[in-house]
């Protein structure tokens, strides 16, 4: 029989009784759970991380969002986006804006998940357009149209492409019916106005995805602006 020793804990190793200091344990233990950590995904279940984790805040830009209108509402798409582990998920308004936070930096390869997710669990088609913090930023503060008032004659509008676009025009470009003004683009996003007393945003939103692609949607400036805010306070 072994002596029990103060401090000591018993263990079997090949049938062999041998003893290890309690605190030899601890750190054992300790070292495992590090490991498993660091080799495991970094975030658990609910989304938070157990790795040191660069967090870096998105909003994804969803297109074809019904708020009242389920699989394409505000809580069918928050459920969808929580279930992907996103971070700190929230809606921006109900134009399908959804504010989140994720150690993941490719945009591509975001839109391509969330897409995908969409189209499993809801079974529909969502395009969607995931932007950082940083460029959101930008295009506030580089808006061309800041000057410009919002109003009817004048509703401003930045639209985004999937792919980087050839518009195969000249900017500033008026439509020859005067219903519309493409201003120029900041960072890849189309700043434009149309004038709503001579025809709907949809005028020119199907022109541009007859010459351009369909693979887009549009934000006004001020809710880039909210977005703008809401990200802010998640980075804090």
């Amino acid at each position: 029989m072994f002596a029990r020793t103060p401090g000591l804990a018993r263990s079997e190793l090949r049938n062999r009784r041998i003893w290890v200091p309690r605190d030899e344990l601890r750190r054992r233990s300790v070292n495992s759970e590090r490991a498993r950590r660091a080799s495991g995904p970094a975030e658990d279940k609910h989304g938070v991380c157990y790795r040191h984790c660069v967090l870096t805040s998105y909003v994804a830009l969803v297109r074809g969002v019904a708020p009242s209108t389920p699989p394409r509402d505000n809580a069918s798409i928050l459920g969808v986006l929580g279930r992907l582990g996103f971070s700190e998920l929230q809606a921006v308004l109900s134009s399908g804006n959804y504010a989140f936070r994720t150690d993941d930096t490719d945009t591509d390869a975001l839109e391509t998940r969330i897409e995908a997710a969409f189209a499993t669990e809801l079974g529909v088609s969502l395009p969607t357009f995931v932007l950082t913090h940083t460029r959101i930023k930008r295009l506030v503060a580089e808006n061309p149209l800041a000057g410009v008032p919002h109003g009817r004659e004048n509703y401003q509008l930045v639209t985004f492409f999937t792919d980087a676009t050839d518009l195969g025009i000249e900017l500033p470009y008026e439509s020859p019916d005067n219903g519309f003004r493409l201003v120029g683009l900041v960072d890849g996003a189309l700043f434009s106005v149309n004038d709503n007393t001579r025809q709907p945003t949809t005028g020119m939103m199907t022109w541009l995805e007859r010459h351009c692609t369909t693979r887009l949607t549009s934000r006004t400036p001020m809710t880039m602006s909210k977005i703008l805010d809401r990200l802010d306070t998640l980075q804090v």
